[in-house]
């Protein structure tokens, strides 16, 4: 293991020990007024027990907050992310059954969102199209200040009134049919994909612009090489970096989209469980969901950063590491 993926291994452990302590101390460490909240609707004049009593016992409230750290700790790393209050779920249980649907809207909706902003990018940037980059322009102007939550209810909405027709809103297993669960992701997914493609249009037009104003490329062209020609065997491997960075940090922002996408269209994902968990005041689903997400970003950051390096071997370079650093 070389050095630079040792730092970066140690990092991304740093970052997540930080993560939990965040995480500890605004969720699991809950308040004796939180509990309160909790306990306000609960009638227990008749059963004989105290209900604060008991959530703090089944908590591990009545603890040091430090050993109450260290037993929430090692139950994360045995894999036990917590157990909801009122329905004694593992949270892991239902990440695994959750996590794949909620993938599957992410996935789709960054398949979609290259189809659309990769050739926009080229385009505008590469072809100095003027219609490509008018589009650009429109669809970041949309869907960078258009609701998400306002268009995604006009969608399901405006069809129904104007065609009578409405996109299928019970999720089906893609094991159990392909076809109807293509049917029901297709809709969102194309919305969630425009809203992404916002985000990506200003960034590749950028990259490609800066690529194609590179000295390697000057060289290149001067020698009378065609310049998509040059751009799609020199420009394009080096792009690569940016780009991947881009999506990694795109994707924190595409699981906060889905939690609006989710709650619109019923859809079973991770979002409706965590929006509920927050309604109910359930903090170990809370804390347990936002670890596991947390931790699904940090893997992906790492992955990011040890493929980027491996495809531009001057990122391992301390000294150039500023230099060369693309976002």
């Amino acid at each position: 293991m070389g050095s630079y993926t040792a730092r970066r291994i140690l990092f991304a452990l740093l970052t997540l020990f930080f993560i939990t302590i965040i995480v500890f101390f605004t969720v699991v460490r809950i308040p004796e007024s939180r509990l309160e909240d909790i306990c306000e609707g609960i009638d227990v004049s008749e059963e004989g027990w105290d209900c604060m009593e008991a959530f703090t016992k089944i908590l591990g409230l009545d603890q040091p907050f430090y050993l109450q750290y260290w037993n929430w700790m090692t139950g994360m790393v045995r894999g036990n992310f917590g157990q909801s209050i009122w329905t004694s779920r593992y949270v892991s249980d239902e990440m695994a059954k959750r996590f794949p649907v909620t993938f599957e809207l992410v996935l789709l909706s960054f398949i979609f969102a290259h189809f659309v902003t990769v050739p926009l990018a080229l385009l505008s940037t590469v072809w100095r199209i003027k219609a490509a980059a008018i589009i650009s322009k429109i669809l970041e102007g949309v869907f960078n200040t258009v609701p998400i939550f306002w268009l995604i209810t006009l969608l399901f909405v405006f069809p129904d009134i104007l065609f009578g027709w409405t996109p299928p809103q019970r999720y089906i297993n893609f094991t159990d049919d392909w076809l109807a669960n293509t049917r029901f992701l297709i809709v969102p997914s194309v919305l969630m994909g425009l809203y992404i493609s916002a985000f990506l249009l200003r960034t590749y037009r950028g990259i490609f612009s800066d690529i194609l104003h590179a000295n390697y490329i000057r060289a290149a062209r001067a020698k009378g090489l065609r310049k998509q020609v040059v751009f799609i065997r020199h420009g394009v491997p080096n792009a690569l970096v940016p780009v991947l960075k881009k999506l990694a940090e795109l994707l924190p922002v595409s699981f906060c989209m889905a939690i609006f996408f989710e709650g619109t269209i019923a859809f079973p994902g991770i979002s409706l469980f965590f929006l509920d968990a927050i309604g109910q005041r359930d903090f170990p689903v809370i804390a347990g969901t936002l670890f596991i997400l947390a931790g699904v970003c940090l893997v992906v950051f790492l992955i990011t950063d040890l493929v980027c390096a491996w495809l531009d071997p001057r990122i391992k370079s301390e000294s150039l590491q500023e230099k060369f650093e693309y976002l």
